[in-house]
């Protein structure tokens, strides 16, 4: 409020930019979409100055029938799952100046459990869409909400039935896109996705109804271009001969698998060792049974398997420290929903009173039983060590065939990007 008096305050021109400008960069010759296999974009190195903050995927193509290539008719219940584009890929791979900076697998169950971590409910009512994100709300009455908008999209409305066109914010794939909001000068960008069977992308409502295959016809990374004034880019330049350093940190996203034994009420999952300067700051775990294979099998939900209980230990330090139990039968899991609400504000820094959550607390009984851990208050000993972690899950009932249990770990990690004189490398 006291600024208003201060009636000589001078006016700043923001003109250090003069064009922003997206490029596009389309897979390297021999890259085939429609078969397994690796489809890779380079961006070579150059004398010029690029944002991967703001870039993002461009997939076009065609949801059609698998046995002879023909299309559906518009009351046929099929469409793309929910972020169907991302459950094309077992793997997403980002590099920079022939340095791997992060490598997720399972990108589409990665895309699913972050999202619905931190989207609020107006998103998949609005620019969700956009990247193929329409969460269900219900499993029982398929025609119902999300179900129907991507079919309405993809099959109804489109001419000719089955064709589309989604865009994927890298920011919503890669921690680092995410977090790193500066230019990078004289690096090579190298995109790689690896394509696997389309059984996951595709939802349908009915057996009888023949299975779909999706036919990509493009796939491009649009690259935003940053041309700075004179002035800036002479400061730039000058940064870049003096040898600086840039240091670079980042929330580096990885998605685990692990198949859980049929008949047990006890199974500790060892996910791994992280050593400097990579530590785990938030883990989310979540159950699917049965949902890995056919399309009338939702590949998006998640079932709460009649767990009881769920913790992370790393080393001997154990989170949540008290023993948190539930009951979903009896709706005794409310303290879990309760830490899976709170990602967005340990996560980002927002007010849950401004930012709520997509999932309420039947739709997360009964689709998304998603378990949050905030580890990122550690001792010391654990900031300066090798960090063990491991996942203890106790289940109420002997688990039944085909559980699969998924962890999205996200860990603090840090870089330099070191200037030789000429161009920009990443040193660890």
């Amino acid at each position: 409020m006291d600024s208003i008096l201060d009636i000589q305050e001078k006016f700043i021109e923001a003109d250090a930019i003069k064009s922003y400008e997206y490029n596009e960069y389309l897979p390297t010759s021999g890259s085939n979409l429609n078969i397994p296999g690796t489809i890779t974009i380079h961006i070579e190195s150059q004398d010029e100055f690029y944002h991967p903050r703001k870039s993002y995927l461009l997939v076009e193509g065609d949801l059609v029938k698998a046995t002879d290539g023909t299309r559906y008719k518009a009351t046929d219940q099929i469409a793309l799952s929910n972020n169907g584009v991302m459950h094309l890929f077992s793997n997403a791979k980002y590099e920079i100046g022939g340095q791997e900076i992060e490598s997720v697998n399972n990108p589409g169950i990665a895309g699913v459990i972050m999202g619905l971590a931190k989207y609020p409910y107006e998103y998949s009512l609005g620019t969700g869409m956009m990247q193929c994100w329409s969460p269900e709300t219900t499993d029982s009455v398929l025609m119902e909400r999300a179900f129907a908008r991507r079919r309405e999209y993809i099959i109804q409305k489109s001419i000719p039935i089955g064709s589309f066109s989604f865009i994927v914010e890298l920011e919503n794939v890669f921690g680092f896109v995410e977090d790193y909001d500066k230019v990078t000068y004289g690096m090579r960008h190298k995109l790689t996705l690896v394509r696997k069977s389309d059984d996951d992308a595709i939802y349908k409502g009915a057996a009888q109804l023949a299975d779909g295959k999706v036919k990509l016809s493009k796939v491009a990374w649009l690259m935003p271009r940053v041309h700075a004034s004179d002035a800036k880019k002479f400061e730039l330049y000058r940064k870049i001969e003096s040898k600086s350093a840039i240091d670079v940190g980042f929330r580096m996203r990885q998605c685990n698998v692990a198949e859980i034994p049929q008949n047990v009420t006890n199974f500790d999952w060892r996910l791994g060792v992280r050593s400097s300067p990579e530590k785990p700051r938030h883990i989310l775990i979540a159950f699917q049974k049965d949902r890995s294979t056919g399309q009338t099998k939702n590949p998006s939900l998640f079932d709460n398997v009649d767990v009881s209980q769920v913790s992370v230990v790393l080393n001997d330090i154990k989170y949540p420290a008290r023993d948190v139990t539930a009951d979903f039968p009896k709706h005794k899991f409310v303290e879990y929903y309760k830490m899976f609400t709170e990602f967005s504000q340990d996560y980002y820094g927002l007010d849950p009173l401004t930012v709520g959550n997509f999932v309420d607390i039947i739709t997360y009984k009964e689709e998304y039983a998603i378990f949050y851990f905030d580890v990122s208050k550690q001792s010391e000993r654990l900031n300066q060590g090798v960090v063990d972690i491991m996942v203890r899950m106790r289940f109420s009932k002997e688990t039944p065939e085909h559980v699969q249990a998924f962890a999205l770990i996200i860990s603090d990690r840090r870089m330099k990007f070191q200037s030789d004189g000429k161009k920009m490398n990443i040193m660890y």
